[in-house]
């Protein structure tokens, strides 16, 4: 965003509903020292940029405010997706945001904006002016909208350029050159109150230099009229969301125009339960909102004015999430009750666990209100809702040492359907290095891809080294996507999810867990990790300390990523320390204490992470006796509710018949079938039910 040093107080008061978002802030005087440490912890970059002397346009600022989106990627690189671009009393609304973006292609060349200043005549421009010329995205499905509510035919850009609006131009807009309309004789551009939304495919287009010699060169009326016309010389226009396209009661950004007293009453009026279809529906698909600091008697009134709408906001949104998790718990609990009644001989842990849908383009109901197709409320929810199942696959799994001779990668590979399977409400994100394929990608949600050295890879330390930076870049992605409400669990593809983690992030509050068993030469397990929404910055600071002190010259290969942790964490060298954590993660579930400034819990191995050495007998949690002896039960999985059993070693065998169990006959056919799993190597070898994998 744009400042000049009399709007600080602004760009402070948008920390409200930036909420760490990643901010670069451009003032007209470089910033204080001061200025930069206090921006830290809000995740900002203060910058600077001479106001203009003399005037090209109305204000000063014009030509910082129309350069700012390209100092933002001159500093920030390749690390987004997603740029959002506006005034200082623009107040964006991510929840509304994230929606539209979600079936939009980042690579491909966007100026994403509903709102923009229009005339073909002088003296005559207004804005949102619906006549204005623009795009719609590239393969917009705009099956089923009724095309009698739309200004004009607008073309689908792949992507929006200048000489597609004169080719497809209808009404006699453009003169025979495709010049861009320009004050005095009409207004064409952006409004910077409304602000747009630009894709990292157009900043990787649009160099900084060529956009600061474009609008050096110009004289107009704004800083969003020199990004308008220069845009426009660079090859490129501007594309509306398409939503508000065919549904003239709905502005997305700014509606109003800049009408703050309006939306706030919305808001007041959907929380007292006054808000009719029409407003609802224009809250749901709002983005921005045009604080127009220019009227306010003070700027601090107007900064006091972005905290309060923010914070109702916020409300409206979390009352939203409540009412949704409210249907759900009533909806499973009744589809609970007819399960039951329908077979009350099924264990209660024989149906797959459906999540929560969090994003999942198989589970995104739509629903009609007044022929207005909007997503269901549910569809908004996060923070404790949304579950993400994320694992980490990389041809150097294969390994060696034996491992690669049973190819137990191949098997590895049918994790992606083997989740979605028992677990098929829940996002599911994967971790790759540079060359494995994937043909399930059209069920994976997010991909991260991290570089390997093959050469050092395999069964050794290296593998576990990767495996934590695996972890801590899908976090750093999440984040810098804005998609921080998922609660994450990392677990390695040999674990076998069987049952719901919820319980995990409702009952504990933790920046980081994993399962601690009774050994102490190995207290750690790193095959389940779990991080909870709103702790991915800390639990990505914990990662990278076990990584400060990660052994290249461990002996123990790859583990010692966990005995990294433990050190890390100082539990792995206090006998009687560990006992009694054990002993508590079995009493109550976890053992939680605050270490080095992380709050870390250490959950119950039997439950969440079952391998045969796991834990001792549930009802003698503090003595040597082995869980699973050979008699196993169901009646012993279900006195500790075990979550997810893992394939430890030459179990490994068992990965295959245990995950065709479940996808020909379902979770419970898959949960007997590990049960009669041989419990010694010698149970596999020449043993016909257990062929090696092909």
């Amino acid at each position: 965003m744009p400042v000049d040093d009399k709007h600080i107080a602004l760009a402070k008061a948008s920390r409200y509903w930036r909420k760490g978002v990643r901010t670069l802030i451009a003032g007209n005087v470089e910033p204080s020292p001061a200025q930069v440490e206090e921006g830290r912890p809000f995740n900002e970059t203060w910058t600077w940029y001479p106001d203009d002397a003399p005037l090209r346009s109305l204000y000063g600022g014009d030509t910082r405010a129309a350069l700012v989106p390209f100092m933002a990627h001159r500093q920030l690189g390749d690390t987004y997706k997603w740029l959002l671009y506006g005034d200082d009393d623009t107040v964006w609304f991510i929840d509304g945001m994230m929606r539209i973006l979600e079936n939009l292609d980042p690579d491909m060349p966007y100026f994403i904006t509903d709102h923009m200043w229009w005339s073909s005549h002088p003296g005559r421009a207004s804005h949102p002016n619906r006549e204005a010329p623009r795009c719609l995205p590239c393969n917009f499905d705009d099956s089923g909208l009724d095309k009698s509510r739309a200004p004009f035919n607008a073309p689908k850009g792949c992507p929006c350029t200048p000489q597609l609006l004169c080719d497809t131009d209808e009404r006699g807009i453009f003169n025979q050159y495709c010049d861009i309309p320009r004050a005095p004789i009409a207004t064409f551009s952006m409004h910077g109150g409304a602000g747009g939304i630009m894709s990292i495919g157009l900043m990787r287009a649009v160099p900084f230099d060529f956009m600061e010699k474009c609008i050096k060169s110009l004289y107009s009326t704004g800083g969003d009229a020199f990004i308008s016309i220069c845009l426009w010389q660079a090859g490129y226009a501007s594309t509306d969301p398409g939503y508000s396209f065919y549904h003239p009661e709905v502005q997305m950004f700014d509606p109003g125009p800049e009408d703050r007293m309006g939306v706030m009453m919305k808001l007041v009026r959907a929380l007292d339960h006054r808000c009719d279809e029409t407003c609802q529906h224009q809250l749901d698909k709002m983005i921005t909102l045009h604080v127009r600091s220019r009227v306010f008697p003070l700027l601090e009134d107007a900064a006091q004015f972005i905290k309060a709408v923010s914070a109702l906001y916020d409300v409206y949104i979390d009352t939203k999430r409540a009412h949704a998790l409210q249907a759900i718990a009533e909806a499973d609990e009744a589809a609970g009750a007819a399960s039951a009644a329908a077979s009350d001989a099924t264990p209660s842990r024989a149906t797959g666990v459906d999540c929560t849908p969090a994003h999942t383009p198989a589970h995104k109901e739509r629903h009609t209100h007044h022929g207005h197709e909007t997503d269901p409320v549910v569809h908004n929810m996060t923070a404790t809702s949304n579950m993400m199942f994320v694992t980490w696959i990389a041809f150097g799994e294969a390994g060696d040492e034996g491992f690669k001779s049973h190819n137990f990668h191949s098997v590895d590979m049918r994790w992606v359907e083997v989740a979605r399977k028992s677990h098929p409400g829940c996002a599911i994100g994967l971790a790759l290095d540079q060359d494995t394929e994937l043909k399930e990608a059209h069920m994976v949600d997010h991909i991260v891809r991290i570089t390997i050295d093959k050469k050092k890879y395999g069964r050794n330390v290296w593998n576990d080294w990767y495996h934590w930076t695996a972890r801590y870049s899908m976090l750093e992605k999440l984040r810098d996507e804005g998609k921080t409400n998922y609660n994450v669990v990392f677990i390695d593809p040999d674990v076998f999810i069987i049952g719901d983690f919820t319980d995990q992030f409702s009952r504990f509050d933790f920046d980081y867990g994993v399962t601690i068993s009774r050994g102490p030469n190995q207290p750690v397990n790193g095959a389940v990790h779990s991080v909870k929404a709103g702790h991915y910055d800390k639990a990505i600071e914990l990662i990278k300390g076990v990584l400060s002190i990660y052994d290249m010259n461990s002996p123990f290969y790859f583990t010692a990523g966990q005995q990294a942790y433990a050190d890390y964490l100082e539990v792995n060298d206090d006998p009687e320390l560990l006992l009694e954590m054990h002993t508590n993660s079995i009493k109550h579930g976890a053992d939680c204490r605050r270490v080095k400034g992380f709050q870390v819990c250490f959950f119950m191995c039997t439950k969440y992470n079952f391998w045969e050495d796991c834990a001792p007998l549930p009802s003698n949690p503090v003595t040597e006796g082995n869980f699973l002896d050979g008699k196993a039960t169901p009646e012993q999985f279900e006195a500790v509710s075990t979550r997810a059993f893992h394939f430890v070693a030459f179990r490994k065998l068992g990965m295959q018949p245990v995950y065709d169990a479940l996808m020909k006959h379902g979770i419970k056919a898959a949960w007997e079938a590990w049960v009669e799993l041989p419990h010694s190597e010698d149970g596999y070898k020449d043993n016909p039910k257990f062929p090696q994998i092909a």
